[in-house]
């Protein structure tokens, strides 16, 4: 935590932190070309229910996942205690069923009931709900409403947040829709920093799980007791102070660097970054400032920067600048060119966070018994499992494309020839570093509630 930049939600929800309403010009959208990158793309993976019962069976983590789901403490020699006493008893799951069949208010007394689940039903999807006053499975004594201190209430549950590749559509040109390759993936990763910076500084959050959601998006899970016992208006609050777009807009800038918030100055650092860093920057790898042929946004995007750069009494300025751009430019040129002679930096920061800033859905945030995919699902669609992001310090380091699919973990499994099933199995696949990675110290909080 640091200085005064480390606020209680409390405070939140009573003050409006941010500083509000200059500079709202819409930014220019740029195109998306057709250009799906196939060649990088992630390749849609048959996934059979023999292949996921094969996985729940010998390579799912049960005992670390529901661990980490009860927040238990090892007692002597080793021996899980639930501290909770219901804990995981009360935590609400859901099973996708093949059929489209949605199973709701499930719950499970412990890592051997939910694994009998698993292989009972092989579910093509799990979610995870709120740890509710009751047994989920309960709920129909009570009802699903009651008044406050009476009937099915959700008590606790993590503080989550949700980013999809497809909020960037409007930005990036490698890739559309659902297709995702190493260049796009720049997006998620500047993403990723700003919301590990802001949770960590500015709330003293210690216990946060990045998870690949197994396809185009991340899903962040922030475990520490006083995120999970959030109100839904406190979580509200807390999602409205991170998010700095509204359709790709930017909500809050000052005309003074100096009066900003600490966390805009901060996101416009990081942004600014991931647009220049080498080999994967997306000034670059998106050619974010490069007009087409034709007549674009992509172009108007750069003639707004420009103008912001030269103003409109300096002619000779102007003349230059359609001089320089009138010759072909990389968008890492023009931005540079942009930046020395700009007289207005706010607008380059307005840019900046509009490419680059996290594009959040805060209604995933907002409520308590929201429910999201579990961690070490597999994605329908590619087939990969939904790991953690272990390195969050340098998210772009991530592979989303050598992420292991189902088919080819079961294929490690074939070439083994030895143990079926138990941890010596999990430990020798390539998803031992990422189950390990759930398990940590600095990840999964101690102590249950």
């Amino acid at each position: 935590m640091r200085g005064w930049i480390v606020l209680s939600v409390d405070q939140l929800t009573r003050r409006n932190l941010l500083p509000s309403g200059l500079n709202k010009q819409p930014m220019a959208k740029v195109p998306v070309e057709n250009n799906p990158a196939t060649a990088n793309a992630a390749k849609p993976s048959e996934v059979t229910p023999e292949a996921l019962r094969i996985y729940y069976e010998r390579l799912f983590p049960s005992r670390d996942f529901c661990r980490w789901l009860s927040y238990r403490e090892d007692g002597p020699g080793g021996k899980a205690v639930d501290k909770g006493g219901s804990f995981l008893f009360r935590r609400e799951f859901s099973f996708t069923l093949p059929g489209d069949i949605y199973c709701r208010y499930l719950s499970f007394h412990g890592q051997h009931d939910f694994r009998k689940a698993l292989l009972d039903r092989v579910p093509d999807k799990i979610d995870i709900g709120a740890v509710f006053n009751i047994p989920p499975t309960n709920y129909q004594q009570f009802g699903l409403t009651g008044g406050s201190g009476g009937g099915f209430q959700p008590q606790q549950r993590e503080l989550v947040f949700d980013i999809d590749m497809d909020d960037y559509d409007d930005v990036r040109n490698c890739c559309t829709g659902s297709n995702v390759c190493k260049l796009c993936w720049t997006f998620i990763a500047c993403a990723v920093r700003i919301l590990n910076r802001a949770l960590r500084d500015d709330f003293g959050f210690k216990h946060i799980i990045f998870v690949f959601s197994g396809r185009r998006g991340v899903h962040c899970w922030v475990c520490d007791e006083v995120a999970r016992k959030l109100s839904n208006e406190q979580r509200s609050a807390v999602a409205e102070y991170l998010q700095l777009l509204n359709g790709g807009r930017c909500k809050y800038i000052r005309s003074s660097t100096q009066q900003r918030h600490p966390h805009v100055r901060r996101g416009i650092e990081i942004c600014r970054k991931y647009l220049e860093i080498p080999e994967c920057g997306l000034l670059e790898g998106q050619k974010l400032l490069e007009a087409p042929a034709s007549e674009s946004d992509a172009k108007n995007l750069t003639q707004k920067i420009v103008n912001a750069a030269i103003p409109a009494t300096d002619p000779v300025g102007r003349a230059e600048a359609k001089s320089f751009l009138s010759s072909k430019r990389s968008s890492k040129e023009v931005w540079r060119w942009v930046s020395s002679r700009c007289a207005n930096p706010i607008v380059l920061d307005e840019v900046a966070l509009e490419m680059a800033y996290p594009r959040l859905d805060i209604n995933v945030s907002k409520q308590m018994n929201h429910l999201l995919k579990a961690p070490f699902c597999i994605h329908p669609k590619t087939g990969r499992v939904c790991v953690p992001i272990i390195d969050v310090e340098k998210p772009e380091s991530f592979n989303p494309l050598s992420v292991p699919t189902v088919a080819e973990l079961i294929e490690e499994l074939a070439a083994r020839k030895g143990d079926s099933g138990g941890d010596s199995e999990k430990q020798t696949t390539r998803l031992s570093k990422w189950v390990l990675g759930l398990g940590e110290e600095g990840v999964s909080p101690r102590g249950g509630g």
